[in-house]
């Protein structure tokens, strides 16, 4: 087995930070659209209730440091609703049960991504120690991973003009009362977690001369701050749906640069 390579923990500056709130500022205007025609959304549509379920599950799961990118299906959407105490239970459930089953799909995914591509010994580094159960390290490890992946796509990121067609695309839907798809769906749940980014996220900024914040925090870990209880892979979970969030935002980016002038309204629903 390879010796674990430190090198790869060295810590990014806080323009990373600074990165991931650029994110939120390209798809502010999206959050904004939909809040400005939240109650035409939810009152035209035939699936009225249906969508407002859908909105509350998304902003409860962020409120949990959540970012839910698989599809959302309505049943486990009004379970989180009704029983949003105990919404990381439901999470757990989701992707532990059945061995694993949607946490492997989940790995695999971003494993598989052109984004990583590069950092693959990286990456199998920080699956084994998952699997060997240090949760600490993997943790530390895939945040790692996320900065760096995080440096290289921010500038590419930062172009809200390539995003037009898709805040259009959703406009026009919501403007004609159609139906939105689930890449607009899922464009709109990322778009509420990276919304709660200074309230909820994993990588909010908190002070060292404060208390330690009782949720997963990038800036206590990767600093080496943190004395909170044990790691958990719950806590490498979220990280892990944050880095598949940032994938799939790079590939709505990247998809655009290649559609051009092709209408996005066709290519992703």
């Amino acid at each position: 087995m390879n010796s674990f390579d430190y090198n790869n923990f060295q810590v990014v500056s806080e323009t990373i930070t600074n990165a991931i709130k650029g994110f939120a500022n390209i798809f502010h205007e999206i959050q904004n659209l939909i809040n400005e025609n939240r109650e035409a959304v939810i009152g035209t549509f035939s699936i009225m209730t249906d969508l407002g379920t859908l909105f509350s599950a998304a902003e409860i799961l962020a409120k949990n440091q959540i970012v839910f990118t698989d599809d959302l299906h309505l049943d486990f959407a009004k379970a989180i609703c009704d029983d949003a105490d105990n919404v990381d239970d439901l999470v757990k459930q989701y992707y532990f049960q059945n061995e694993g089953e949607h946490l492997n799909v989940l790995i695999k995914r971003c494993y598989g991504a052109k984004q990583t591509a590069s950092r693959q010994g990286f990456f199998d580094e920080i699956i084994e120690a998952l699997n060997r159960e240090h949760y600490m390290l993997a943790c530390v490890g895939l945040f790692s991973l996320v900065d760096g992946l995080l440096s290289e796509v921010e500038s590419t990121m930062k172009n809200a003009i390539k995003f037009n067609k898709r805040l259009e695309s959703i406009q026009k839907k919501v403007v004609e009362k159609t139906e939105l798809c689930e890449f607009d769906l899922k464009t709109m749940r990322i778009t509420e977690s990276i919304d709660k980014l200074d309230d909820y996220s994993i990588f909010a900024f908190s002070n060292f001369s404060g208390e330690e914040p009782n949720g997963l925090n990038r800036h206590w870990l990767v600093h080496g701050r943190t004395t909170r209880r044990d790691y958990s892979r719950y806590d490498f979970l979220k990280i892990l749906l944050w880095l598949d969030a940032i994938i799939f935002l790079d590939n709505v980016n990247n998809d655009l640069d290649e559609l051009d002038s092709t209408d996005i309204t066709e290519t992703n629903c």
